[in-house]
């Protein structure tokens, strides 16, 4: 006699009703992975359980692929914003005074 199969298991807190994982453990595994707290932007589903998106994480945009069952993550930056730093040997000039202007300036220009 042919045993029946197993019946699909319930899904669980970490998967939805396709098997896939949900948003909060696809968010953990990218933090995981990356070292610092992310956040998805989007999530595709794609064929025997593997997982397309982007998210966002430390001032980058990613895009990430989620391999079945855990058997892997990969992610490739799309994006990187820079913060962009003032060096120590640039000195700001004061504001000009009210009524300063090319009029008000005293050093003879050339060809004038």
């Amino acid at each position: 006699m042919a045993a029946d199969p197993p019946a699909p298991s319930a899904p669980g807190p970490l998967q939805d009703g396709a098997g896939l994982p949900s948003r909060q453990v696809l968010t953990r595994e990218l933090s995981d992975a990356l070292g610092a707290p992310a956040a998805l932007v989007s999530v595709r589903p794609e064929s025997r359980g593997r997982v397309r998106g982007l998210a966002v994480c430390s001032g980058r945009i990613l895009s990430f692929v989620r391999e079945a069952q855990g058997q892997g993550l990969r992610t490739r930056e799309l994006f990187a914003l820079v913060r962009r730093t003032v060096s120590s040997r640039v000195t700001v000039e004061p504001p000009a005074a009210p009524g300063a202007g090319p009029a008000a300036d005293p050093a003879p220009r050339d060809g004038g």
